[in-house]
């Protein structure tokens, strides 16, 4: 019996789906920025931000040293703002600047939105566990500013410890660090912990870097020969810390570890 249950939360407590490069999706981004007077063709608007992205991550691993940085958006999108190729005088001001990248950075993700929800069980296992006295956490690659909002749609804060978001951070999974910063910060140990995520490449890295234990919760529902190479490939080096597998990605399989 585990104490300390720490989650992935995108593809393994909900399932989302999401699209940045549709033309209605920057369409309407342009129409946003132009309601605050800076003006955008959608096409300019949309490789600004990818420029912007990139550049930013370029910075952060030069700077951190990690591989695997993760940059705040909500930055990105106050940075568009101060550099659109044309302006126009419009009564409608940004004046509360914290406010105003909040509000964008929801619009941007309800546009790229299809939908999102909470796999089946997800609610009832995090209830279970809970009762029988044990910590969740949620550790995921994401920006707090839209994440957290989905976080609260889900259900899943009604149920959890403590969250870890990866823009906070300036690091991402697989980077060990996030992971080591959990355990620290909680003050728990790990050979008491369990990692559960959906991507051998992240979740389950991250857990082998922290010699701790991790269920590989496949959600994607990929054969169960096809579970076993993905999850080989990654512990490769510590065949010890091989992931329990759930290939059918049913969530209350964790509660018989």
């Amino acid at each position: 019996m585990y104490k300390n249950y720490i989650f992935d939360f995108y593809g393994t407590l909900v399932d989302i789906r999401t699209n940045e490069e549709k033309s209605v999706l920057w369409k309407q981004m342009a129409e946003f920025y132009s309601v605050y007077g800076a003006d955008f063709t959608p096409q300019e608007l949309k490789e600004a931000f990818h420029e912007q992205c990139e550049n930013a991550e370029n910075a952060l691993r030069r700077e951190t040293g990690y591989e695997y940085a993760e940059i705040d958006l909500a930055k990105i999108f106050s940075v568009l703002l101060k550099n659109a190729p044309a302006y126009h005088e419009v009564e409608h001001q940004v004046v509360d600047v914290d406010e105003w990248i909040y509000g964008v950075s929801n619009t941007f993700r309800i546009l790229s939105r299809s939908y999102i929800k909470t796999y089946p069980h997800t609610l009832q296992v995090m209830k279970k566990l809970k009762k029988m006295g044990c910590r969740i956490y949620v550790l995921t690659n994401a920006q707090k500013s839209f994440t957290m909002p989905e976080m609260e749609k889900s259900g899943i804060l009604n149920y959890v410890d403590g969250v870890y978001i990866s823009s906070d951070y300036r690091i991402k999974k697989p980077e060990g660090d996030f992971l080591a910063a959990l355990l620290k910060n909680e003050n728990i140990k790990k050979e008491e912990s369990i990692m559960i995520g959906n991507d051998c490449q992240s979740d389950i890295a991250i857990a082998v870097k922290n010699d701790m234990h991790s269920v590989f919760l496949d959600t994607a529902k990929h054969s169960r020969q096809e579970c076993e190479r993905m999850a080989d490939e990654v512990c490769r080096q510590n065949h010890e810390y091989m992931p329990y597998i759930i290939e059918d990605g049913d969530i209350r399989k964790i509660l018989s570890l």
